[in-house]
This record gives structure tokens, sequence and C-alpha cells, in this order.
């Protein structure tokens, strides 16, 4: 780690909002990683790969992952709560995206 505000903020006693070498999670995108589809949220394709992997216990097929495009991220789908009922309300991909972590983000059953 090179960055000197983090050493200077953890030397006085403030940690950074983002260390060094962090991923903001806006930097996130969407990936199919099979054809169920199975979306997954991570920084690269290969992150994508990686974590699917980790999951499933198998690699992705060839193809995947692919990037999910603009125009899916925005399409509104029903939005559903704890109970996986609908709520009746629409949300986005992208707004689950905006608040995920990497790995499983949505995907079909």
């Amino acid at each position: 780690m090179t960055d000197p505000d983090f050493f200077a903020a953890m030397a006085v006693g403030i940690p950074p909002i983002t260390p060094p070498g962090a991923i903001p999670m806006t930097q996130l995108k969407a990936f199919y990683v099979d054809d169920m589809p199975t979306i997954y949220a991570a920084a690269t394709p290969e992150e994508a790969a990686r974590l699917y992997e980790e999951d499933v216990g198998d690699p992705c097929d060839e193809g995947y992952p692919r990037e999910v495009s603009a125009a899916e991220l925005d399409r509104s789908i029903p939005e559903f709560g704890e109970d996986e009922q609908p709520t009746g309300e629409m949300t986005t991909m992208r707004t689950w995206l905006e608040e995920a972590s990497p790995g499983f983000l949505c995907g079909a059953e």
C-alpha cells in the first residue's frame, strides 16, 4: 500500500472511508454466469467466474460470464419482499447492483 492519505489517517486513529485496494461498490458490474440466467455482481468477468465457481463448484460454461447490458440493468422488474411475495412496487437490476456486494445478485429459478 502506498496511499499517503491512508497512512496519515491511520496514524491519528481515523479509519479512511475507502482503504487502498478496496473496490467501491459502485464499480461493480452485473454478469450472466450461466444460461438459467444466474447473475453475479463483480468488478470483472474473471471475478464473476471465480465467485460462481466457489459457490457452485463448477466453472462457467463457454461464453460466460458476459456483462449484462445497460438496457437490461434499467428494465423495470417486480420487487419482492423478505417473504418472497411481490410488493406491488417495481425496481431495476441497477438498483440491486448499487446495493450489492460481490457475489450472487439475482437469478431465475
